[in-house]
């Protein structure tokens, strides 16, 4: 296999950049199994919230609970990828760097067309989620309670809303500012008209040792102190957008690379086939 010094640079970046992948792939398809098998990664607490909200016909709970598959899938795909990569760049086989360039080509395309379709959808999406959210905290939200005495499915997604507000320490979707809050219109206070809690115990720093005994009428009531004034929404869209730096970063370094294996695998095939013809 003869090739100059640009191909013998494109045939090394390959193996190194296949070996790396194929690496990647089973670092990606060894947790996938461990989670698909013994972690139960998504809360039961928190499921029946989950559950109910959706984008493009996927609830949110069906996304969590497809994750390990999907690590192993990709995982695997990543794997035979680069496997197919190493045989082109190691052994002169034509059709594998094919394969190959074809490919990676493709998902350079798929990654820039998801990175424009986010960048325009990205407010639509906010928008949506943030209505479903409100509209399940109006509608099935009917109990300040931590364990479902019944099983409907309001009570259950009140108890969801409740374990979501103690571990992301959040009170309802939007702030909480002391004119009105989301509570005013859930069905828990609208069928509870004596009330005078105007938000719940899993607002006010409520555990779930001590909820049945918890009181801080100052908080639930007065809302003068001991409040998260975040909303939920808000807060799990800053925890997602901490990482936009990070993500940004790795797509730009992957599309780059990816040029770079695409460039390289179509060097190898033109000197190869140029090699043969003049052999």
């Amino acid at each position: 296999m003869r090739l100059n010094c640009a191909g013998k640079f494109g045939k090394i970046f390959l193996i190194v950049l296949n070996i790396v992948f194929m690496l990647l792939g089973l670092a990606l398809i060894i947790p996938g199994v461990l989670v698909h098998v013994n972690v139960d990664f998504v809360s039961e607490k928190v499921l029946p919230l989950m559950s109910t909200l959706t984008f493009g016909g996927i609830s949110l709970a069906g996304a969590a609970q497809g994750l390990s598959i999907a690590l192993i899938i990709v995982g695997t795909f990543l794997f035979l990828i680069a496997f197919i990569g190493i045989l082109g760049a190691c052994c002169g086989w034509r059709m594998a760097l094919i394969i190959y360039a074809v490919v990676v080509l493709v998902l350079w395309v798929a990654q820039l067309v998801i990175v424009c379709l986010y960048i325009t959808m990205k407010e639509k999406i906010n928008t949506e989620v943030q209505e479903q959210m409100l509209a399940q905290l109006h509608d099935n939200y009917i109990a300040d309670e931590l364990t479902s005495i019944n099983t409907t499915t309001s009570s259950k997604i009140s108890t969801a809303w409740n374990y979501l507000f103690i571990q992301l320490k959040c009170c309802g979707v939007h702030p909480v500012s002391l004119l009105s809050n989301d509570f005013d219109n859930t069905q828990w206070r609208k069928d509870n008209p004596l009330i005078t809690a105007k938000i719940p115990k899993s607002c006010c720093g409520a555990t779930e040792t001590n909820y049945l005994v918890f009181s801080n009428p100052q908080c639930t009531d007065s809302l003068v102190t001991g409040y998260y004034e975040n909303g939920c929404f808000n807060t799990i869209y800053n925890l997602i957008a901490s990482y936009n730096i990070a993500f940004i970063a790795v797509g730009v370094i992957t599309l780059l690379v990816q040029g770079v294996a695409i460039a390289s695998a179509c060097m190898i095939y033109r000197q190869l086939t140029s090699h043969s013809q003049f052999a």
